[in-house]
């Protein structure tokens, strides 16, 4: 009978330990869903020792019919690394525009956002971090950009704005011979160029039957075969330069089409590009964006197929005429 009761004793132990266990679980998760489900705001210093912010305009209207604008805002910091010289990261915040408002920003009192609703310039080095596979374990999932996760706020005259619609993605900048694997995520300036009319030939002769991934924007969900964690990354497409005979790189990201289309395609991103060196992204495009808006814009999906095909991009006026150089 003693046993009995001492081991009844101990069952009720056990019983109030996992009951606050899952206590605390479930309040850990609570308010973990709680701060993933809050938009968070990052205040945009024009002047910082801590990295350099270049910003650029791009007028949609040549490529996607609307006169509306794109601001990319590319904040850059170096690191130094062991036995190499200085490496630049890159992190891109794209603002795009609203629809319903035609407008990019929208005024904001900053004394109205809660302390935990503002990051500072750390939060986004350490999710650089993850982001990039330098601490791949603390990465899930297959998820490297954030759309209207974070957002942008400016001061304009005595005003300050918060962005309407915020992009938000990473990017390591390494130059180095393209025998050196280049993951999702890497800016390489000194591949070998491949333009994408040239890679789906050989993809084509390689997968024969299956959808170019670039254009399974026709019907996302059927091919769901394509491995974004191995095959994602970005290709070296041109070498360019301007009146001014400086150097810029154009570059196309390789991924599928694989959400809902009632869904944006985010991971797609500003999925062909123009680099500059040490002054960071200057033109791009973003039909992850207005692809879904499509019917608004009248466009069709052989417009954005087309698109992708001859790599269309927007750039900033100041860059001035570019051409190949291949």
């Amino acid at each position: 009978m003693q046993s009995i009761n001492l081991i009844k004793v101990e069952l009720q132990e056990l019983l109030v330990r996992l009951s606050k266990r899952t206590f605390l679980l479930l309040l850990l998760i609570s308010l973990g869903s709680k701060l993933f489900g809050q938009v968070r705001h990052f205040f945009v210093d024009s002047v910082s020792e801590r990295y350099s912010i270049n910003h650029y305009t791009l007028s949609t209207k040549e490529l996607y019919g609307v006169d509306f604008d794109v601001e990319l805002f590319n904040v850059i910091y170096g690191e130094e690394l062991t036995g190499m010289q200085q490496k630049d990261n890159l992190i891109l915040f794209s603002v795009l525009p609203d629809f319903k408002t035609r407008t990019n920003w929208t005024k904001i009192d900053p004394d109205s956002l809660k302390k935990e609703a503002i990051v500072d310039f750390y939060h986004f080095r350490r999710m650089y971090d993850d982001i990039t596979l330098r601490n791949f374990t603390a990465l899930q999932g297959d998820r490297t950009k954030f759309f209207n996760k974070y957002k942008l706020i400016v001061k304009k005259g005595e005003h300050f704005y918060v962005s309407n619609n915020c992009l938000l993605q990473f990017y390591s900048i390494h130059d180095r011979h393209d025998v050196f694997n280049n993951i999702f995520g890497t800016i390489n300036t000194q591949q070998t160029p491949h333009r994408i009319v040239d890679f789906e030939k050989i993809f084509r002769q390689t997968y024969k039957g299956l959808e170019f991934p670039l254009y399974t924007l026709r019907e996302p969900l059927k091919f769901s075969w394509f491995s974004r964690l191995r095959d994602r990354r970005e290709y070296l497409s041109d070498i360019l330069t301007n009146g001014e005979g400086t150097r810029l790189y154009k570059f196309w990201t390789y991924t599928d089409w694989h959400e809902h289309r009632v869904y944006y395609e985010i991971e797609r991103g500003i999925d062909r590009f123009i680099y500059l060196p040490e002054k960071g992204i200057v033109g791009g495009s973003f039909d992850f964006y207005f692809y879904f808006h499509r019917k608004e814009l009248g466009l069709t999906v052989k417009d954005f197929i087309d698109n992708i095909r001859a790599e269309k991009v927007m750039l900033d006026e100041s860059i001035g005429t570019i051409k190949g150089t291949l």
